[in-house]
């Protein structure tokens, strides 16, 4: 804010440390210790002086206004999970009670036969 750059910060917020808990639920068919608390970002860009855009709505609209003011500008994209996860949730599940219910070594024996 000091240099007056003009300057556009995006932040994709989906409040987690999302690569690690598809990693896990891709694995185990759950997450653990992945969820974050994010600060304010309103309140952080006010705190610093710079302009904060959610990205709410028309994202046309929010070009717009992000193009329309100069300076610093915060934009958060608030993400949501995709449908594909619950599909990666239910096949991690069903391999981890495969292999629950196989003998010790089967697994590793069927990996060899197939040759992975």
């Amino acid at each position: 804010m000091r240099e007056g750059v003009n300057l556009i910060v995006v932040v994709f917020n989906d409040g987690q440390m999302n690569l690690i808990r598809r990693q896990q639920i891709a694995n185990y068919g759950h997450e653990s210790g992945v969820a974050i608390a994010n600060p304010d970002f309103a309140a952080l860009a006010q705190a610093v002086g710079c302009s904060y855009l959610p990205a709410t709505g028309d994202l046309g609209e929010l070009a717009r206004r992000i193009f329309a003011v100069g300076g610093v500008r915060l934009v958060e994209l608030r993400l949501a999970d995709q449908p594909s996860l619950e599909w990666q949730r239910l096949r991690a599940v069903l391999r981890e009670g495969v292999r629950a219910r196989l003998p010790e070594g089967a697994v590793q024996s069927i990996k060899r036969l197939l040759g992975r």
